[in-house]
């Protein structure tokens, strides 16, 4: 977490800021508060795996009120990320 904290939230990450981790199939999908990161965007989820050497990341991100509006909507999109 900590090699990939930074392209999370564009700053550190601090473990205790990980609301959850989910794996299936070699994906993970970690969901972070953040309310330090440095856009301003305090919910993030990202997926992520690592094919034949190469880390593949998708992070999608949002702030208090575009959280209350699309979270089911940004969930989709991360459970569809196949690399």
């Amino acid at each position: 977490m900590e090699r990939i904290g930074s392209y999370i939230t564009n700053t550190y990450l601090d473990s205790e800021d990980v609301l959850n981790i989910q794996e299936k199939d070699g994906y993970y999908v970690y969901e972070v508060f953040a309310p330090y990161a440095k856009d301003h965007m305090d919910h993030n989820l990202a997926a992520f795996t690592v094919k034949k050497d190469l880390f593949y990341l998708f992070v999608v991100s949002a702030n208090e009120k575009q959280w209350s509006k699309s979270e089911d909507t940004l969930r989709h999109m991360v459970s569809s990320f196949k690399a």
